[in-house]
């Protein structure tokens, strides 16, 4: 028919042509052209759309391939080790007098019209972390102490109500906000900053308010505080100042036993470099060493991984084979726990008590008659079976905890086994076969370099400084 023909032929012709072959009377021959117009150019604009996004998604798939092959690992999930470095300590306090003197200038460019102090807070704020300010209480005073005083007060109930300021408010709760997600803390200056900016009933100062209700409470459920007992009271401690602090800080979190104590090793290494390892052990470790018999083996592992704040550490356990009675009580709640899955739901709380009262375990002396009778099990005078401690696990005994510099490799670690051998209360490690059973690492650089391998006596010269907890 002549429309189909007419419908064919407008992907070949030009709007011209096309308008002299079709059939229809002039009167209806514009809007029928239009129409045909119209839809040309929106595929032709469908199509130029569709090749930009390509383009974009090309452009971005090349910048994320280059940014992974051209930046390294977080810094965060490698041995910190090299973020107590001098030149490392002495740019992070160059880029906070830089995050100090670009606020300076600010408010000497502007003094007391501040103008554009929002966006400049929020461009300030977003390059916290990037600064390596974003654990810096003075930083976010700083920041805001940009705000005008006096002039976005809240002084009438209505301006409470209806958010004085909004804009101004919403940028200083953002910020503590920020505070909020890195465990920052504020105090007592900071709300007086806060209530001369905004007063009292504002909204920044509810926020204020809260964070200084929970947090103080958050820190202290803690139940390992970083405070240290003085005589004026409880006393917070200060960043750790090197990797050794850090290493000794880790080892005291770890370990449970109260009398646990850390000794950190000075190993001799090449100029420049400071080779040390942080050593754990307790007297109940130190006991079970003794009690084993001789020859035993006791085996090397690592390294593992511990989180002490944003750093993680690795670490080497020193442990041996299961004590016979860890074993016997591993066996006896995997009995029960069997018999509690086929026990009905009724009668587990008393299968429960039974095997409390099996922990109870009296033994009975024999009687002064001689009659072979043992006695009953309730008397008095039975010895109470002992509970195994703290560093007996179902699967190994731990024996000693230790936190190595990441350049010393295996020959550091064994230097530390013989050290540790020399040791009042260790001479029984003098008699076992150590076993090293270290795994590469993730690229920290302090990974083992073979599979297992054997090693014992001692020697080697070394300082050593006893840190108690």
């Amino acid at each position: 028919s002549p429309s189909v023909a007419l419908a064919a032929s407008a992907a070949v012709l030009q709007p011209r042509q096309l308008l002299q072959a079709c059939p229809v009377s002039t009167s209806c021959r514009r809007p029928f052209l239009q129409s045909i117009i119209s839809v040309r150019a929106t595929d032709r604009e469908r199509k130029v759309e569709e090749r930009r996004q390509l383009e974009r998604r090309r452009r971005l798939e090349d910048l994320t391939r280059q940014a992974a092959v051209a930046a390294p690992a977080p810094a965060r999930l490698r041995q910190p080790e090299a973020a107590f470095s001098p030149e490392v300590l002495a740019d992070r306090e160059r880029r906070r007098q830089e995050f100090h003197d670009s606020i300076f200038l600010y408010m000497q460019r502007y003094g007391r019209t501040r103008r554009g102090h929002v966006e400049f807070i929020e461009a300030m704020r977003s390059r916290l972390q990037e600064l390596g300010v974003h654990k810096d209480l003075q930083s976010y005073k700083a920041l805001l102490d940009v705000f005008p005083k006096e002039v976005m007060r809240v002084r009438t109930m209505w301006q409470s109500e209806f958010r004085h300021y909004p804009r101004q408010q919403d940028t200083a709760i953002a910020l503590l906000d920020t505070m909020n997600e890195h465990g920052v803390m504020p105090d007592t200056d900071m709300g007086l900053q806060i209530s001369r900016i905004f007063g009292t009933e504002s909204y920044v100062m509810t926020k204020f308010q809260r964070m200084m209700y929970w947090m103080p409470k958050l820190r202290h459920a803690d139940p390992w505080p970083a405070v240290r007992l003085t005589s004026s009271g409880l006393q917070y401690l200060p960043a750790p100042e090197s990797f050794r602090d850090l290493a000794v800080r880790a080892l005291r979190r770890m370990c449970p036993d109260p009398e646990t104590r850390v000794t950190t090793y000075s190993m001799d290494g090449p100029p420049g470099s400071d080779l040390f390892v942080a050593s754990a052990q307790a007297p109940a470790q130190q006991q079970l060493l003794t009690d084993m018999a001789a020859g035993a083996h006791v085996y090397l592992d690592g390294p593992n991984w511990v989180w002490f704040g944003e750093h993680r550490l690795s670490y080497y356990a020193l442990s041996a084979d299961p004590t016979p009675l860890a074993r016997e009580i591993a066996a006896r709640k995997e009995a029960t726990a069997a018999a509690a899955a086929e026990t009905p739901q009724k009668l587990r709380p008393r299968l429960m008590e039974e095997d409390f009262t099996w922990w109870r375990r009296l033994r009975c002396a024999d009687d002064d008659d001689g009659d072979g009778d043992r006695g009953d099990e309730d008397q008095p005078d039975g010895e109470l079976a002992r509970a195994p401690s703290e560093h007996e696990l179902p699967d190994c005994t731990v024996l000693s905890l230790a936190i190595a510099s990441s350049s010393g490799g295996a020959d550091l670690l064994l230097r530390w086994v013989r050290l540790l051998a020399a040791e009042p209360g260790n001479e029984a490690l003098q008699r076992a076969a150590v076993v090293l059973r270290l795994r590469p690492s993730d690229g920290d650089g302090d990974a083992a370099d073979g599979s297992d391998a054997a090693a014992s006596g001692q020697g080697g010269d070394s300082s050593q400084s006893d840190a108690r907890e």
